[in-house]
């Protein structure tokens, strides 16, 4: 079964940004498909449970609460030393 994550998209890819997301509990992610990107962030907490637990790579992501859109994981990004998720690249299918 497929996990749903509700996406937020988000306009400023400038450091200060990110570490902001990252320490209100979001993970910053870019959605990728057919040449063009969309910079989004989740909710860092539930997806790391997830990636921890699941043996699929699919999940929906409801963006900005519009339809269901299907993606798989094509990288996850850790921290070197807290082995904590920091960044994740998704492919729409």
């Amino acid at each position: 079964m497929m996990q749903h994550f509700q996406a937020v998209t988000r306009n400023s890819e400038d450091r200060g940004t990110l570490r902001q997301l990252r320490k209100d509990g979001r993970l910053p992610c870019v959605l990728l498909h057919k040449g063009t990107s969309v910079n989004l962030h989740l909710d860092v907490k539930k997806f790391s449970m997830w990636v921890r637990d699941t043996t699929c790579s699919q999940l929906e992501l409801s963006l900005d609460g519009a339809d269901s859109i299907t993606a798989t994981v094509k990288e996850i990004q850790r921290h070197p030393v807290t082995n904590d998720i920091v960044h994740a690249d998704l492919l729409r299918v």
